[in-house]
């Protein structure tokens, strides 16, 4: 075989190590340890080629009013359901211990002061997530989750748009959060009829989202976290003291109070600790 020098080729058709230089955003989610290999970053551009080429089926358009204008990451990334917490509790007559729950104002609070810490601005924005299939839940609709028998969250193919609770537009890193609200929001119009007692399944309805989510493919990385819905103390497990004065109506209403405040700390500590993982697993993907 004879070797021959190439004098002229024509343009590549695939990014090169030039445009790569020239849109340094694209290797946002390239692992740090092959970005400065020209080699591996070659590599790589050949293979996004080759996959973007056998794609199918279009990815979920993000829209944030024309700021993410001109920016295309290159790869979709959705995190797995963090699990901290329950994420469900039943309300009503026989509910003698129902779980307290976080805001969407207190979730944000506790996700974009936890973000910070790792250098991740969270900014409560418009953005929308156009052709993602939101759960549609039913809170008299009983059954074990998903995997076990009927769930409380099943996934219906409306293509409601999506807006999300957070961006990150410089590491086009974005969150939901699933509260009670959400679930509430998204019920279908013909419910189960209706009980005396009703259930909330904040977690099963996040894995119905996470799932719809990693199936869309919107460019970016995203993560779905969930009211982790912790019950108080229950007061009986504390008995009084043989001897002691019943309390009063007051005191029971203090002591009720009481244990509901330490509950939703508690809840908030385990939403931490879902952004915690969160941002170990972006860490894991080179994202950050």
């Amino acid at each position: 075989m004879k070797v021959t020098p190439v004098r002229r080729y024509p343009q590549p058709r695939y990014p090169t190590y030039a445009i790569l230089e020239e849109h340094p955003e694209i290797l946002r989610l390239v692992p740090r340890r092959w970005r400065n290999n020209r080699v591996v970053l070659a590599a790589l551009a050949g293979v996004c080629t080759i996959l973007l080429g056998c794609q199918r089926t279009p990815r979920a358009g993000g829209t944030n009013g024309g700021s993410g204008a001109g920016k295309s990451p290159a790869v979709s990334l959705v995190a797995p359901i963090l699990v901290h917490g329950d994420g469900r509790g039943a309300f009503g007559c026989d509910a003698v211990n129902p779980p307290v729950f976080l805001s969407e104002e207190e979730a944000r609070q506790v996700v974009v002061q936890e973000a910070k810490k790792a250098g991740i601005v969270f900014a409560e924005t418009d953005t929308t997530l156009e052709g993602i299939s939101v759960p549609v839940t039913d809170r008299y609709g009983f059954g074990p989750r998903s995997g076990e028998g009927r769930s409380y969250a099943r996934l219906v193919e409306r293509g409601d748009p999506l807006t999300l609770d957070g961006t990150a537009p410089e590491l086009g890193v974005s969150y939901e959060y699933v509260s009670s609200s959400d679930f509430e929001a998204w019920e279908r119009t013909h419910r189960s009829p209706v009980d005396s007692v009703y259930s909330y399944d904040t977690r099963e309805t996040a894995t119905v989202l996470r799932t719809s989510l990693a199936a869309a493919r919107p460019d970016g990385a995203y993560v779905v976290f969930y009211d982790p819905m912790v019950r108080p103390e229950a007061w009986w497990r504390k008995p009084r003291p043989s001897g002691s004065p019943a309390p009063t109506a007051s005191d029971s209403a203090k002591a009720h109070v009481r244990r509901a405040a330490t509950a939703v700390d508690t809840a908030k500590e385990e939403l931490r600790k879902q952004v915690r993982d969160f941002i170990t697993w972006l860490k894991a993907q080179g994202v950050i």
